[in-house]
Formats: C-alpha cells, sequence, structure tokens
C-alpha cells in the first residue's frame, strides 16, 4: 500500500520527468511503475490539468504542475536534516529546541491549492 507521502513525491516526480517531455512509457520506466500505476496517477494529473499532453503521445507539465513542484521542492528543502541550521515554516511551535519544524497543515493546503484550481 502507498502512503499519501509516497503518492505526493510519486505525483512531483511524474511531473519533474516530464519536463522535458516524456511518454507514458519513459515516465513508466524511469519511475519504475507499472503501467497501471502510471495510468492512475497520469490520470489524475491530467484531469487537475497538471500534465498536458502534446503530439497525442508525449506528457508535459502545466504552468499548475510546475507549481506544484516547486512546492514540493521548497518543502523538500525544508527537510534538510544535514544542513547547518533549523528551517521553519510559519512560528515555532513551543517545546521546540532545535531541527527542523514545518507547518504539516500549511504545506498541504497550498499543495491542494494548487492541485484544485
Amino acid at each position: 500500500m502507498t502512503t499519501t507521502g509516497e503518492k505526493v513525491t510519486l505525483l512531483a516526480e511524474i511531473i519533474r520527468v516530464s519536463i522535458k517531455g516524456a511518454t507514458r512509457a519513459e515516465i513508466s520506466e524511469e519511475l519504475s511503475l507499472t503501467s497501471d500505476q502510471a495510468d492512475v496517477y497520469m490520470r489524475f494529473l491530467k484531469a487537475r490539468k497538471m500534465l498536458v499532453v502534446l503530439d497525442g503521445h508525449d506528457y508535459f507539465p502545466s504552468e499548475k504542475g510546475l507549481a506544484y513542484l516547486a512546492t514540493y521542492d521548497d518543502a523538500a528543502d525544508l527537510v534538510d536534516v544535514d544542513g547547518p541550521q533549523s528551517c521553519y515554516s510559519g512560528a515555532k511551535p513551543r517545546g521546540v529546541h532545535s531541527g527542523v519544524y514545518w507547518d504539516k497543515a500549511e504545506l498541504v493546503s497550498r499543495m491542494r491549492e494548487i492541485i484544485d484550481r
């Protein structure tokens, strides 16, 4: 079973692979997905206008897809645990003295907003 975090990552990686244009088979192969898995995720991205098809077979990210990828990458930067200093999104919660904090609700809200546009 795929977790929500894995699904969010998979959506971002499909968009990333398609930046220079990619066929369904190329995306499936690059991300080690079965064709059924690729179909489900790509239908989701197309239905939400995050991926577009050009020439009937090459997938490219839309502006909305690129916005999703940028938000995902920003969140990934917050979780760089090897970094020399902490990163915070929003107000630092009480009792947190060091490490990484990212307001999950804020991040989910930003990503959902992009998907639902």
